[in-house]
Parts: C-alpha cells; sequence; structure tokens
C-alpha cells in the first residue's frame, strides 16, 4: 500500500521487516513504524495531526500512528475469523471504515473509544475497497471472492447489490 504525503510517500510492507516505510523524493526510505506481530501493511490512510491509520494482518487490526508510536483501536475478538484488514477509509468526523477479509465486514471504528460495530456483511469474503462518497453521506465498498472465480473467466461480472448495510455515521 502507498500514499503520496508533502514529503514524499509512505509505504506499507509485508513479510520480512513488514510495517510502514517514508520514501522522500530522493528515495530514501525510512522505517516509520513496526509491529512484532504485523506480517502485512494492507492500507494506510493519513489523518490530522500526523495520525496514521494502518489496516494490517494477519490478525486483522487497526492501528492508530502517531510519531511512529502504534496502538490498535480495532483488534477481533477471541477467534478471529477475519485475518486482514484490507482496506480503509476516514470520515470528516474521525471514524474510520475498515474492509476485512473471509468474512466480508465493512467495520465501523470510533478511534476515540476503540469501539466497533458491523456495518456491512456481503455475501462475497473480501471487501477490496472502500470510498466515502464526496458529501460524506455515502460509503462504497467493493467486494470479491476468488472461489466463486471461473478458471475460463466465463462467468458474467455482476452490478447487483448485495450484502446487509446499516446507515452509517458522517
Amino acid at each position: 500500500s502507498m500514499v503520496r504525503t508533502r514529503s514524499g510517500l509512505l509505504v506499507g510492507t509485508g513479510g520480512k521487516g513488514a510495517g510502514i516505510y517514508g520514501v522522500d523524493r530522493k528515495g530514501q526510505a525510512e522505517l516509520v513504524w513496526s509491529d512484532k506481530d504485523v506480517k502485512f501493511v494492507w492500507d494506510i490512510i493519513e489523518a490530522p495531526g500526523g495520525k496514521i491509520y494502518a489496516g494490517t494482518g494477519p490478525k486483522a487490526q487497526v492501528f492508530e500512528i502517531t510519531a511512529g508510536k502504534g496502538v490498535a483501536i480495532y483488534t477481533p475478538g477471541a477467534k478471529p475469523k477475519n485475518k486482514n484488514i484490507l482496506c480503509l477509509a476516514r470520515t470528516k468526523s474521525g471514524l474510520i471504515y475498515a474492509g476485512t477479509d473471509e468474512m466480508g465486514l465493512v467495520l465501523e471504528i470510533d478511534p476515540k473509544d476503540k469501539s466497533s460495530r458491523a456495518i456491512l456483511d456481503a455475501k462475497e469474503k473480501e471487501i477490496a475497497a472502500i470510498v466515502l462518497d464526496p458529501t460524506g453521506d455515502g460509503l462504497y465498498a467493493a467486494t470479491s471472492d476468488a472461489s466463486k472465480a471461473n478458471k475460463d473467466g466465463k462467468v458474467a461480472p455482476s452490478a447487483a447489490k448485495t450484502g446487509r448495510a446499516e446507515p452509517a455515521k458522517a
């Protein structure tokens, strides 16, 4: 994952040395944040005040990172079925939306009190992308499920609305 900043890029990596790296305009990389339990940084978003949010795996956590220090604002329960937080979006009011794999959930997370709730349970296994509309009143989620893909590519794509959604708080 990557996000452009005023000074260059923030790059989320996976595997050995997983974390977030800052890359300046000259191409020099420096570790900004890592956590011993994180093996994948799937998405990064910036917030006011120098905060960064990271969607990670394989424990499906969301971290709030300030000045290189990370705090998990979302950690799944004792027997998590999701392995990764694949995508993130942030409202103007500060709520974080996170898309999961395995169960295809869109989570609404309040970083202030670390509370969360599922607002969409899609039929597909993954929420691949989340986008807020410009007014902040709507949330769009792209879903995917590799197990439903036909090897010969002859399955027609569908634009059918699926899942169970609850209104989002802007």
